[in-house]
């Protein structure tokens, strides 16, 4: 196999694996995302390649990094920013709030 080949094969992997982690099924990733349960199957299957826009979809249903679905990276957490985007606007206030009295906190000591 070439390296391409592999990055395909990764790409479908790391998405099954994401999916059956989250213990979803393929029929609620695609209603998620918008496409049919067939098409998440072809996606983990390597059959067919999902969109940019798709791929960015994923990766914010399963709260990692693109570069993590697609192999770039080893690290599935997504550490460099908090997404609250799916929050109400009210929800959203308290979570920025919250944040800001920690930075305000004193150091803990250990």
């Amino acid at each position: 196999m070439d390296n391409d080949s592999l990055e395909v094969y990764d790409f479908g992997y790391r998405l099954r694996d994401l999916r059956k982690a989250r213990r979803l099924t393929q029929a609620q990733v695609g209603k998620m995302i918008g496409v049919h349960k067939n098409t998440i199957g072809a996606y983990e299957n390597n059959v067919k390649t999902p969109s940019i826009k798709k791929i960015i979809k994923l990766a914010n249903l399963f709260r990692t990094s693109t570069d993590y679905i697609f192999g770039i990276k080893d690290n599935e957490a997504r550490n460099e920013a908090i997404y609250i985007n799916d929050l109400s606007k009210e929800k959203q206030e308290i979570v920025l709030e919250f944040i800001n009295l920690i930075r305000k906190a004193p150091p803990l000591e250990g």
